[in-house]
C-alpha cells in the first residue's frame, strides 16, 4: 500500500529558526519559500508573499502611438492568491486580467472570469460575423474607386 500523498507547503524561516507555514495549492507555479529572514522583516516579507500562477492570454504585437510594434501580453491571465494580504485585500485565490500594459482588471471571482469570457465571445462574434465582412465590404468598394495606379518602367 502506498503512502498517502503529503500537501506541499511553503515556509518563510526567519534568522533566529522561527517559521511559518502554509498550504501551497498545485495551482501555483512557484514556491515562495525563504530562509534567513531578519525577524523584525518576517511580517513584511509575509505581507508580501504571493502565489500565483498564469492561467492563459495571449502576446500579440502592440502599437504605440508611431513605435514599431512590440508583442505583448494582452488578456493576460493570473491567479493569484496573498494569504497576509492587506485589509482591502481577500485572502483567497482571485483572478487579474492584464489587458495591456500595466491596464489590469483585478480581484475577479469566477462569476466575474466567466462573465468577461461571455463578454469577449460576444465580441469574437461580432468580429467574425460583423467586422470583418464589413472590412472586405470596404476594401472591395475603395479598390473600385480608388485603383492602385500601374508601376513605371
Amino acid at each position: 500500500m502506498s503512502e498517502p500523498q503529503r500537501a506541499r507547503a511553503w515556509v518563510v524561516a526567519t534568522d533566529t529558526g522561527e517559521a511559518v507555514r502554509g498550504y501551497l495549492p498545485a495551482w501555483a507555479s512557484q514556491d515562495p519559500s525563504l530562509a534567513g529572514v531578519p525577524i523584525g522583516e518576517l511580517h513584511l516579507v509575509l505581507a508580501d508573499l504571493v502565489l500565483e500562477s498564469d492561467a492563459t492570454g495571449l502576446v500579440l504585437p502592440v502599437v504605440q502611438g508611431q513605435e514599431p510594434a512590440l508583442y505583448r501580453p494582452v488578456f493576460a491571465v493570473t491567479i493569484a492568491c496573498k494569504p497576509f494580504g492587506e485589509d482591502d485585500e481577500p485572502c483567497i485565490p482571485t483572478a487579474a486580467v492584464q489587458i495591456v500594459d500595466d491596464f489590469w482588471l483585478t480581484g475577479l471571482d469566477p462569476g466575474a472570469i466567466e462573465a468577461l469570457g461571455h463578454q469577449l465571445r460576444g465580441l469574437a462574434d461580432k468580429l467574425i460575423t460583423h467586422t470583418a465582412p464589413m472590412l472586405a465590404a470596404a476594401r472591395t468598394d475603395w479598390a473600385k474607386h480608388h485603383p492602385v495606379p500601374a508601376p513605371q518602367n
